[in-house]
């Protein structure tokens, strides 16, 4: 299944449960912008940050805001971190 925003809908991140979490990018100076090569990294459980499954989408005209959707098998640990880049 493709990234979505409408994966966003769920309050909070739920095990197992795809999830979509809502990117804002700033330049070094403060001002937003929207990233041209885009990395996003998971960290699950505490391990190494590897590739995402998808990367950050950026939303047209919004001035350095995106998102990506977490696959389920990446949500399935007791902590999830996320590194975007």
């Amino acid at each position: 299944m493709a990234n979505h925003i409408s994966h966003a809908s769920l309050p909070y991140p739920i095990k197992n449960a795809r999830y979509t979490i809502l990117v804002p990018y700033l330049a070094a100076d403060g001002d937003p912008t929207d990233p041209t090569t885009p990395d996003t990294e998971v960290s699950q459980d505490g391990g190494a940050f590897a590739d995402a499954a998808e990367e950050v989408t950026t939303i047209t005209g919004s001035n350095g805001l995106g998102y990506v959707t977490l696959s389920g098998a990446e949500t399935n640990n007791s902590a999830v971190g996320v590194a975007f880049k």
